[in-house]
């Protein structure tokens, strides 16, 4: 008898431990390891609920006599509490598991920040041949309202690529001209760049615009874009900077902060360089979900050629996390663009980036 009851004290224990390790583990990786879950914090608080109810179950109901368990004396029905402390412990099992997404990885949609301003359309067939043989399947291109020729036979020529367009900040006669002209061709819509970035021009510029003016930047741009076109889709990104802004971070649902801004939207994006680091990319990708409440992209990443093999690693280490957190799409600054040397035409990065998409 005593026997028994000391594997029975003992299982129990053990159970309990092992179920508080696998909530921490979850927990721990949902917000900073960036393992995939559906936790919210309703989710949370309730399996802490079970931890304590089987905690004071076990550990308050019952009382330890040497190394042996005994029932107190009004606890009758011996058979039905130890059944309700498996009932109890299966059930928390089944809550914790179920909050973990069990499916493989998607495919990864490879984009890159493509400049075709001042390229001949010899050289832009050319480019574009190359991408599609590559694997890339997205092109993030700038606005530009100066050469509205050379921007019709640009997107003439993107036919079996999805254009994503990088709009101003601002809605006038020319955007609005600019979209009824091209927004045929143009999938997906990135509004402004790096909200957490932009600033007032009058009278201070160094002044951050507020999260209330980002949103009615994005719902102007929206209006804007919802009157020539009827079927795209639109993202809203980030810098890493972003963390710094208080305003930004307030937590309110779809109410405040990113959340109201990204409640107009269907996608966030993140931008991180290699001076930023792999390190700031599970805390900033975690914490952005959590705040926008939206699928993920990652909209540039990218690295200077003053050194080809770190770049590459740079890009491919990104490309694997992504992978890794069912990250939708990543874009890659930049393709042909020589600004600051972030180009991967012609260099080691773009040789790796066609093996990853080939293998992934």
């Amino acid at each position: 008898m005593n026997a028994r009851s000391s594997i029975f004290k003992y299982s129990l224990r053990s159970l309990l431990f092992l179920f508080l390790a696998i909530f921490i583990f979850i927990s721990l990786s949902y917000f900073s390891i960036g393992i995939e879950t559906n936790f919210t914090f309703e989710v949370v608080a309730l399996t802490l609920v079970a931890v304590f109810a089987t905690w004071y179950i076990i550990f308050k109901k019952f009382r330890h006599r040497g190394e042996t368990i005994t029932f107190s004396p009004d606890h009758k029905y011996s058979r039905t509490k130890t059944l309700s402390i498996f009932i109890v412990a299966v059930l928390m099992t089944m809550f914790i598991f179920g909050a973990i997404k069990f499916t493989s990885p998607q495919p990864i949609q490879v984009g890159v920040d493509y400049d075709y301003y001042h390229l001949t359309t010899d050289q832009i067939e050319g480019d574009l041949s190359t991408l599609k043989e590559i694997g890339v399947t997205s092109l993030r291109i700038q606005y530009h309202s100066d050469i509205p020729d050379k921007t019709l036979q640009f997107l003439q020529a993107t036919a079996g690529l999805e254009v994503m367009l990088m709009t101003p900040t601002y809605v006038d006669s020319t955007f609005e001209s600019y979209l009824s002209s091209y927004s045929q061709y143009i999938h997906v819509y990135q509004l402004s760049n790096e909200l957490d970035r932009v600033h007032t021009t009058i009278p201070d510029y160094n002044q951050p615009l507020t999260y209330k003016e980002l949103e009615s930047i994005v719902t102007a741009l929206i209006s804007a874009i919802d009157y020539y076109d009827s079927d795209y889709e639109t993202v809203a990104t980030f810098s890493q900077a972003y963390e710094t802004r208080v305003d930004l971070l307030a937590l309110g649902g779809t109410k405040t902060g990113i959340g109201a801004i990204c409640s107009h939207v269907d996608y966030v994006g993140y931008d991180v360089y290699l001076s930023e680091g792999l390190t700031v990319l599970p805390y900033g990708v975690n914490l952005l979900k959590s705040l926008s409440q939206k699928p993920m992209w990652i909209t540039e990443v990218g690295a200077t050629t003053s050194n080809e093999v770190e770049q590459a690693n740079y890009i491919i280490s990104v490309l694997d996390f992504a992978k890794r957190n069912n990250i939708g799409k990543v874009f890659i600054f930049n393709y042909n663009r020589g600004w600051l040397d972030y180009s991967i035409q012609g260099t080691l990065a773009e040789q790796k980036l066609a093996e990853w998409i080939k293998n992934n």
